[in-house]
């Protein structure tokens, strides 16, 4: 058995927003979920038909503009919202596609790179992202070439520009594109000035928040995550405790693992919160 002063953290450990994310709301659940791989049969949310549902609904969305931007049609795209997975259907979809054909805020010169991942180093570990979308649109006669991080929401109420501007996946997507993207760029490093990051919610599409970046914002980011990852690989095996605010603990799997109640917390809540998106975004790098 490993002693309590044994770095817990492998050296090969690959984070992501989603673990950073799950580390700075309550250490012993990245604990329990990246490192120990715990399964523990909890809902997240309740009612469990609606989450799933909405959940499946999220995917549909994502799979769909995905397909479109591989050039497939998007009235036939249209025509798959009622067949042949009903569950994933309704309103919602329908009105969140109908709302990104009317928008599309990928429609924008440039090459665009779906569903893509980049991986780069932070404080010696590799960290990833997977982007919805990356547009790039490189510079003609000496121009620097630009770079939109595009990201697609689905909860129903549209977070605070405020709070995407700290949020980890902001910080995370623009500053892992900066350090690793120069080979988007014919092997030049991305400016930082040249980045910005574009939320839409497909609920809402009128409120989408554009976030530019700049040198500053940068070292700010860079500094931000190197100091959580080294936080979190300096620790020993049992120095991972409970989070100190039991409101996350609603909407955690393990609540009931760790004495923090057994009942989930309501999607309504969840939603409003942006817990709906994050938890979607995690899904294929959580392996149980």
């Amino acid at each position: 058995m490993r002693g309590p002063t044994q770095r817990a953290v492998p050296a090969d450990f690959q984070f992501s927003q989603g673990s950073l994310n799950d580390y700075s709301e309550c250490p012993h659940r990245f604990q329990l979920r990246y490192l120990e791989h715990r399964a523990w049969p909890a809902l997240v949310s309740e009612p469990a038909l609606e989450h799933e549902r909405r959940m499946l609904q999220g995917a549909a969305f994502h799979r769909m503009v995905q397909q479109h931007l591989a050039g497939i049609d998007p009235a036939r795209l249209g025509e798959m919202i009622s067949e042949p997975f009903p569950a994933a259907g309704g309103e919602h979809l329908r009105r969140w596609w109908e709302n990104y054909l009317a928008f599309n805020p990928a429609n924008q010169p440039g090459k665009k790179f779906v569903e893509y991942a980049l991986v780069g180093r932070i404080a010696g570990f590799r960290v990833i992202a997977r982007y919805d979308v990356l547009i790039v649109q490189r510079g003609g006669n000496g121009g620097e070439t630009q770079a939109t991080i595009l990201d697609w929401k689905t909860s129903t109420r549209p977070a605070r520009r405020e709070q995407l501007a700290i949020a980890l996946q902001t910080r995370v997507y623009r500053s892992l594109l900066a350090r690793a993207g120069s080979f988007l760029n014919g092997g030049k490093p991305l400016k930082p000035e040249a980045i910005r990051m574009l939320y839409w919610f497909a609920e809402q599409p009128e409120a989408a928040v554009s976030l530019a970046y700049n040198p500053e914002l940068a070292a700010v980011d860079e500094q931000i995550l190197a100091d959580l990852i080294l936080d979190i690989t300096r620790r020993g095996d049992q120095d991972f405790p409970a989070a100190a605010r039991e409101k996350y603990c609603l909407f955690c799997v393990y609540r009931s693992l760790c004495q923090r109640g057994v009942r989930a917390g309501d999607i309504e809540e969840m939603d409003a919160a942006g817990e709906l998106d994050l938890d979607f975004q995690q899904i294929e790098e959580i392996a149980f």
